[in-house]
């Protein structure tokens, strides 16, 4: 049996592609779609209603026949194969050309991949996948083996991570400062009286304490200054960008100016995690280390999965939503002006 669909590709454009079925088990993917994932890439199938916005795509097999599930939303997100046995798994589009930034803001739950593996997908949220791979020394087909298996895991239950790129720009900036925000001016004087513990107890067991000790107060310092600059003068700008009706006269000019700074400090931080890291095999207590020590590892290793989150937040989805939305008011300005 023949069936033509037409598919999104990494660039979101439609194209026609042919899936032919043969015989195989119930549930089974087809030869091609094996190829084609040993290739690097699981094609999603999609058909195109006669409806304008409304999508139908083809979910899978059972017992040999299609299911199909009509959804009003494109572009396609994700799809699931399904049996009269429950849900199987899941096929959706990883292209090793996709930066890791875009594949953590489809899927969030992707960033415990990246944790894991030591990709950085924050501060190096605009590297393809397959140049963040060549960079760690890993096979990008075991890392794609690896999101889809994260993908079929986490599939339907997010939380507690949040669809940021779903919230509008006033949402996203509530929820950072109140989540992210909120965690760091709690937890960082907790760590910097930790740290500061460690290294008069245990520096000279240990030299690398005191990289450790620098590092933070230098990060400590710079966060607690980032944060003022983002609550009081950047944020309120991405939110007056979304209220406003034409492009506001902002005192530094494009709100781009402002964000590029906060890039500037989210490479710097992401600087000063790669020191805490190093200096302590990756968070990992020695044999000796009381309990105070593994609470400072411990802590250390939250705040550095917490800033990435924080990070490709803002880097992946708040900043370049807020710069798309002055350039939208700006060319309505211009179209206005012409009429």
């Amino acid at each position: 049996m023949v069936r033509e669909h037409r598919v999104r590709d990494g660039e979101g454009s439609l194209r026609q592609v042919v899936l032919r079925r043969a015989s195989r088990s119930p549930g089974e993917p087809s030869a091609r779609m094996q190829r084609e994932e040993r290739a690097g890439s699981v094609r999603v199938p999609g058909q195109r209603d006669s409806r304008a916005g409304v999508t139908r795509e083809t979910v899978g097999w059972a017992s040999g026949r299609h299911q199909v599930r009509v959804n009003p939303v494109l572009p396609v997100r994700r799809v699931v194969t399904e049996s009269r046995f429950g849900r199987k798994g899941l096929f959706v589009t990883i292209d090793l050309q996709s930066p890791v930034g875009d594949l953590v803001k489809q899927r969030p739950s992707r960033s415990r991949v990246f944790e894991k593996l030591q990709i950085d997908y924050c501060c190096g949220g605009k590297l393809p996948l397959a140049e963040a791979c060549e960079r760690q020394g890993l096979d990008a087909q075991t890392v794609l083996r690896e999101l889809r298996e994260s993908d079929a895991q986490y599939l339907g239950d997010e939380t507690p991570l949040v669809d940021a790129d779903a919230m509008s720009l006033a949402e996203l900036a509530d929820h950072i400062e109140q989540t992210h925000h909120a965690y760091l001016k709690g937890e960082l004087p907790r760590l910097d009286a930790l740290t500061q513990k460690v290294l008069e107890v245990h520096g000279d067991a240990d030299r690398r304490l005191q990289d450790v000790r620098r590092a933070f107060v230098a990060l400590h310092q710079e966060l607690a200054a980032h944060l003022r600059k983002e609550e009081q003068i950047l944020f309120p700008m991405i939110r007056q960008l979304e209220s406003a009706a034409r492009v506001p006269a902002f005192h530094c000019g494009s709100v781009a100016n402002p964000i590029r700074q906060m890039e500037y400090e989210h490479d710097s931080a992401g600087q000063a995690l790669a020191i805490l890291s190093g200096s302590t095999d990756g968070y990992q207590p020695p044999e000796w280390a009381c309990h105070t020590y593994r609470a400072m590892l411990d802590g250390l290793k939250q705040l550095e999965g917490d800033l990435h989150q924080h990070i490709h937040k803002e880097n992946n989805v708040l900043f370049p939503k807020a710069i798309r939305r002055e350039s939208a008011l700006a060319g309505e300005a211009c179209r206005c002006g012409a009429s």
